[in-house]
């Protein structure tokens, strides 16, 4: 036997907001004598709590807590990013190329490094001062500041699948880093050599849709390719990203798989992960 009630709740912006009494009602008025209540929340955007309410402090930390994860309000990118002084873009898929952001910043006296096939998708939404535009060809290095970027074509097409992907080799107070991007061939052979390394930035990617998978298809090719640069350390990143299908969300747990196995090719490796908002020391 089954009972099906529906309780309505008005709120007034976001909140937490106290049901208990409402349910602990419809449960006591309902005419089964055991069972279990399950409790279904029709909302996109709300959630639902369960605590065992011992303190009522616990709810205030908790409103206090999402709201420094999640202000209210749009965010303030020239604002917030108005120190910014280059951004350097690789490849025009959505999780690399974020054009309200670029909006936001084109009024702005940011310097941009972007390869011509994204300056192409740009510019039918985005008009950016060409002066403030450098386009970069592989092997012809751009110096900005004491930075050395030394463009490369890397490894993002698969086959059929991907699109044109621009690396980058950056040098910088005797500090040599590679960024290779979101690599999704891991063919080591088609990358020029770049010798001894301080560090790579690694995107984590272990197979298309196979996120749910115990171990996925290449996770042992990931690791091979990234154990092969002449580097002391590797910062892994591509993770936990909001708005991705389960199959394609990489987590951190995947990241422990990958920094297991790059460990046991190479024990002297420091292999540490970055997540959205971290900010990475490279010197």
């Amino acid at each position: 036997m089954a009972e099906q009630h529906r309780l309505r709740i008005t709120t007034t912006g976001r909140r937490f907001t106290e049901i208990t009494q409402q349910v602990t009602a419809l449960v006591k008025a309902a005419t089964v004598d055991s069972g279990i209540a399950h409790i279904f929340v029709c909302h996109t955007s709300c959630g639902l709590a369960i605590t065992e309410n011992a303190d009522p402090s616990v709810r205030q930390d908790l409103e206090l807590l999402l709201r420094r994860w999640a202000p209210d309000g749009d965010p303030d990118y020239r604002h917030d990013l108005a120190d910014l002084s280059l951004v350097v873009l690789t490849h025009a898929h959505n999780d690399h190329l974020d054009l309200p952001l670029v909006r936001e910043l084109a009024e702005t006296r940011v310097q941009w490094v972007i390869p011509s096939y994204v300056l192409e998708k740009i510019e039918t939404e985005v008009k950016l001062p060409r002066e403030r535009v450098i386009v970069p060809r592989a092997g012809e290095e751009i110096e900005y500041g004491p930075l050395q970027l030394l463009p490369f074509e890397s490894l993002h097409m698969n086959g059929t699948h991907g699109v044109p992907e621009t690396g980058y080799l950056v040098e910088f107070d005797a500090q040599r880093w590679l960024f290779p991007g979101d690599i999704r061939n891991y063919q080591f052979e088609r990358l020029p050599d770049f010798g001894r390394l301080d560090g790579v930035v690694a995107h984590l990617w272990l197979g298309k849709a196979r996120a749910m998978d115990m171990e996925p298809p290449l996770l042992q090719a990931f690791c091979d390719f990234f154990n092969r640069f002449n580097t002391g350390r590797l910062v892994i990143t591509h993770l936990n990203e909001f708005g991705r299908d389960v199959r394609e969300m990489w987590r951190e747990s995947h990241f422990e798989l990958v920094r297991k196995e790059i460990i046991l090719r190479n024990p002297a490796i420091q292999v540490e992960k970055a997540l959205m908002g971290d900010m990475v020391k490279l010197a």
